[in-house]
């Protein structure tokens, strides 16, 4: 540019200046010094020429740099005024802006480009007052249309203060749309927080037993107190709105919408989440209720399988055993049929109340009473085996009882004694009578009870029939066989008492008689031994005569001595023992009879001699 090379000029002048001052200082010198061979003159003009050419130049030189200033500050107001002018136009294009964001990022992002704005305007301002006081300097001066600078200046002026008045204004506007998108983030945040509960307190699990009802019931205690917790905030993001809608200028629509939605989705959640609270006291009250149809129905099912036990006992002691194990459960089975009819009765109240689970309840309590029917039924046909076992147990143990009686008395019956004097057969016989009258009781009691039991459990078309028939028969045979012995043993004992008492009357007629003539023996001997004196013919009479009669008592004592003799015979026929009624046999007998003959030949010697 003109300036430039202007300065370009005066820096050479600038330059050159010392080289000037040096000639003319070089002339004074010469002059002073006489050294220009008489031209001082001539030099001293030529020195005034070359210091007025100079000084010319170098005012010349001032001057167009003067105006070349003034043409270069005006240029640069122009210019300034140019560049501000479009600067301007820019933050007005962007200070016309209606876009104050569509959400909080996006509000938080134009906010920062506006305080840069902002920051930009501030930054402008000294810029204005540079301008202002270059106006004010080309004002003054009388080179320039002062109208048209005054113009130019209150015109940037003017707009300079209406952007600052529309930046305060899109502040205003873009703080405005923070709040409110700040309420939206935050409704939106309350919002997903609802929502996120919402997932909660809509869930369908209840629950699956008493300990998972119990743990979700009191997850929803915390819920409903983190909700109860909440609802501050909740009311603080409420009365953001309201204040928001009373005083915005944008968005009063869209926040009054988003607060209606709000307080809808808040009362729902609320609502939700009592009736999650609902069902979960109904869960638990259900699964309270399951519980305890689970305990019945595992006692059930364990008193089942004992009940469907095919262990009926194979001994008297056994059956005992079971018949009190069974008796002890039906007590105890008394006691839970109370308890599952309570149980049933509050399934009902739980129907009554309108539980959830009111199917699921039907179901159970139908199920626990049909199980219940079952266990009594089975339990009936139990208690029916039972007795019936211990029926038969009790029939086979009798019967037991009465073979083993009849096997007493067939023992006492496998003997060949039958006595070996009357005596001992008349107490056989007298044992045997006992034992018949015995037979007799037994027949009356022992056989007529197992004969009655027997009728009894085929009347009642017991399942062993067959075998109780069967075992009854062999019994009858036994007895009947018993009676038939007994019989038969007292004919053979009542044969031997007749046998007996005939060799007792044997063994007594001898007795007797062998006594009997062993007296008169005695006295015969005493008679025939003793010494034969005759002093007269009376005494010789009289022995004559004891003579004639002893001989006359021997034919007697002969046929007494035959008598015993064919007694003996009798007695030895029978193959008995000695006779117990006398000591006398017939052995010794016979010797006394031979002795008498002796005794006899012996005295008649005697008395003949006498004679």
């Amino acid at each position: 540019s003109k300036h430039q090379k202007h300065q370009a000029f005066e820096a050479e002048l600038h330059a050159n200046a010392d080289r000037i001052r040096g000639v003319i200082d070089m002339g004074n010198s010469l002059i002073e010094r006489g050294a220009c061979a008489g031209s001082e003159d001539a030099v001293k003009a030529r020195l005034a020429a070359l210091a007025d050419q100079w000084q010319f130049l170098v005012q010349k030189s001032a001057e167009k740099s003067q105006k070349l200033k003034e043409a270069n500050k005006q240029q640069n107001f122009n210019t300034g005024i140019k560049d501000f002018d479009f600067w301007l136009s820019e933050v007005e294009a962007l200070l016309a802006s209606e876009d104050y964001g569509k959400d909080l990022a996006s509000v938080n992002n134009l906010l920062k480009k506006h305080q840069l704005l902002e920051a930009d305007i501030s930054a402008h301002e000294d810029r204005l007052k540079d301008l202002n006081s270059q106006a004010d300097s080309l004002m003054t001066s009388s080179a320039f249309d002062t109208s048209q600078v005054k113009d130019k200046r209150e015109t940037i002026n003017g707009r300079f203060q209406r952007i600052k008045s529309m930046a305060a204004a899109r502040r205003a506007k873009l703080n405005e749309s923070h709040r409110l998108h700040q309420f939206f983030r935050d409704m939106d945040d309350e919002e997903s927080w609802i929502k996120e509960k919402k997932l909660l307190v809509s869930s369908e699990d209840y629950g699956r037993d008493l300990t998972g009802v119990q743990n979700l019931r009191k997850k929803h205690k915390r819920l409903e107190a983190e909700l109860a917790a909440h609802e501050p905030a909740i009311q603080g993001v409420l009365d953001t709105g309201k204040k928001l809608s009373d005083d915005n200028t944008i968005g009063k629509e869209e926040i009054q919408q988003r607060l209606a939605q709000f307080v809808d989705h808040w009362k729902e959640l609320k609502q939700l989440a009592a009736a999650r609270g609902q069902r979960l006291e109904e869960s638990l009250e259900y699964q309270q209720f399951v519980a305890n149809v689970e305990e019945e129905e595992a006692w059930i099912n364990e008193k089942m399988t004992l009940v469907a036990s095919e262990d009926y006992g194979d001994t008297l002691a056994a059956i005992q055993g079971l018949l009190k194990k069974h008796e002890a459960f039906e007590t105890d089975f008394t006691v839970h049929k109370d308890r599952v009819n309570d149980v049933c009765a509050n399934g009902e109240d739980l129907i009554k109340k309108n539980n959830h689970h009111v199917e699921n309840i039907t179901a159970k309590m139908k199920g626990l009473k049909g199980k219940v029917s079952d266990l009594e039924k089975a339990a009936a046909q139990r208690k029916a085996k039972l007795d019936e076992n211990s029926a038969f147990l009790q029939f086979n143990w009798k019967a037991d009882v009465v073979e083993s009686w009849i096997g007493e008395k067939e023992n006492s019956l496998k003997t060949d004694d039958y006595g070996r004097d009357l005596s001992s057969v008349q107490t056989l016989l007298t044992k045997q009578e006992t034992f018949d009258a015995g037979l007799q009781a037994f027949q009356q009691e022992g056989i007529a009870n197992i004969t009655a039991l027997k009728d009894q459990l085929l009347a009642a078309k017991h399942i062993q029939s067959k075998a109780i028939e069967a075992r009854h028969a062999s019994l009858m045979k036994r007895w009947n066989q018993l009676l038939a012995n007994s019989a038969a043993r007292k004919k053979k004992l009542l044969e031997a008492q007749e046998h007996f008492r005939k060799v007792e009357d044997l063994f007594l007629t001898f007795a007797k008689k062998a006594s009997a003539f062993n007296s008169w023996f005695e006295n015969a001997e005493e008679d025939l031994t003793d010494p034969v004196r005759c002093n007269s013919l009376e005494e010789i009479k009289a022995l004559r005569e004891a003579h004639d009669a002893f001989r006359s008592s021997l034919s007697s004592a002969q046929a007494d001595f035959n008598q015993l003799a064919e007694l003996d015979r009798q007695i030895k026929s029978f193959r008995v023992a000695s006779n117990p009624y006398t000591w006398f046999t017939m052995e010794a007998l016979e010797e006394t009879w031979r002795n008498l003959q002796k005794i006899i030949k012996a005295s008649w010697r005697a008395a003949s001699q006498s004679l």
